[in-house]
């Protein structure tokens, strides 16, 4: 059993990902502000299909903090009662690691993530999940050495610098009304957020159409690809255009 309390105004349909794999004994509840409060109709088919309980909070005030708040002490209201089993906070949001830190000092499985099937991202999960720590790094390791793509200067051609703006990039979140035009385009039955991700983060990554193809051939395989593909390479090219000047 979980409870996963969703900052909504900060993760957006990005802290759903995953919710197909709750279980009928799973909670969430999802706190929204009367400015970020519509969800994507995609998202509303996952919750639907979903064996998760759902409660939803909004925030009608306006100030700095004030859902982050509330989400707090309704954390700790719960908790009180009992039952909570392992509690999750769905945010990016880095200040509510104090949080994750005061419940666990008093015996709460707790922890932060940045969507529902994502890693722990702070507290004693995190620490156990981490591969390698600075302490288990050899001194004499060979350090790496910057790619000449990271920075863009003015020797390099205009391809490289697009290559070197788009890695970069790779960290951005993908723009919302390239995911609407997305969702409206691609119609592909059980599509889950988790799939229209991987083409978000597809058309991110590539640098032309032959390789979105490609990356779009790994991801789904080659029967689906065909239908993928014809369905976003128009907002692919639109992307391109639009966000570097450059046509595909």
């Amino acid at each position: 059993m979980s409870l996963y309390l969703i900052d909504y105004e900060n993760v957006r349909e990005k802290g759903f990902e995953g919710v197909e794999k709750l279980t009928g004994r799973d909670e969430v509840i999802i706190f929204y502000s009367e400015f970020i409060k519509n969800l994507p109709f995609q998202i509303h088919v996952e919750l639907m299909n979903s064996k998760a309980k759902y409660e939803y909070f909004a925030t009608h005030k306006v100030g700095k903090n004030y859902l982050d708040f509330q989400l707090a002490t309704f954390l700790g209201y719960r908790i009180a009662q009992g039952g909570t089993g392992n509690v999750v906070i769905i945010t990016g949001d880095t200040g509510f690691d104090s949080i994750v830190d005061f419940w666990e000092e008093r015996g709460v499985t707790i922890c932060r993530k940045s969507y529902i099937s994502g890693r722990p991202e702070c507290g004693k999960a995190h620490k156990s999940a981490a591969v390698k720590t600075p302490d288990t790094v050899h001194k004499n390791q060979p350090q790496p050495v910057e790619s000449p793509l990271a920075k863009p200067d003015k020797e390099q051609d205009g391809a490289s610098q697009v290559k070197a703006v788009r890695r970069r990039e790779l960290i951005i979140e993908f723009p919302d009304k390239y995911k609407h035009m997305i969702r409206s385009t691609v119609i592909v039955p059980g599509f889950t957020i988790g799939n229209y991700n991987t083409i978000y983060s597809a058309i991110m990554k590539s640098e032309n159409t032959l390789e979105l193809n490609n990356n779009i051939v790994k991801a789904f395989g080659t029967e689906l690809t065909g239908k993928i593909y014809k369905q976003i390479k128009n907002v692919y090219r639109v992307y391109m255009h639009d966000e570097y000047g450059v046509d595909v």
